[in-house]
């Protein structure tokens, strides 16, 4: 089994996943399991974290959204990275996605090829979504999280006590995927 974590990229100078991000894929991820340890694009020689502040970040995540929506290239490039985590899993694997991650796999998963015996487990949190979901997803959102329940219209299977930058940490929702992904 593969798990991965999608958002949107905060840095376009680097895919590193922050420490609560690796934390919160290390909590939920079963024993065994494969974690990618790098953010999309999935580059495993990226540099490491820093910190981008609050404005940039947004900004960036806001641009990738547009791609999602405007630009073929950007929905293809999506594709082809998802493509290759996938053909790499094994029989599963578990795709979580935080804020714009999920329109971004919404954007990419028609073009992608899910190989026989293959399962995709999408777990997203907080999401970001301006379309009817095509990818089958199990959605978490907090009930302090304002910016998803303004930019996501769709169906919520589980609510839970957080705002939308508390998702890594909240044990609510650690307990919550982790149980998802066994």
């Amino acid at each position: 089994m593969r798990v991965a974590l999608l958002t949107g990229r905060s840095s376009f100078v680097s895919s590193a996943l922050s420490p609560a991000q690796l934390d919160f894929l290390d909590a939920v991820a079963p024993a065994g399991a494969d974690v990618v340890r790098a953010g999309f694009p999935f580059d495993a020689a990226s540099p490491v974290y820093e910190e981008v502040p609050m404005v940039a970040a947004s900004w960036r995540n806001t641009r990738q959204v547009g791609w999602t929506i405007y630009s073929p290239e950007f929905r293809k490039s999506v594709a082809l990275r998802l493509q290759i985590l996938m053909d790499g899993a094994g029989s599963r694997l578990a795709l979580v996605t935080g804020s714009c991650g999920l329109q971004m796999a919404n954007a990419a998963w028609p073009l992608l090829r899910i190989q026989d015996g293959l399962r995709v487990d999408v777990v997203a949190l907080g999401p970001v979504c301006f379309r009817s979901l095509r990818v089958p997803a199990t959605v978490i959102q907090g009930r302090r999280d304002g910016w998803s329940r303004f930019f996501y219209r769709g169906r919520v299977d589980r609510y839970c006590e957080c705002g939308h930058l508390d998702y890594w940490a909240s044990d609510e929702v650690r307990a919550t995927v982790g149980a998802l992904l066994r």
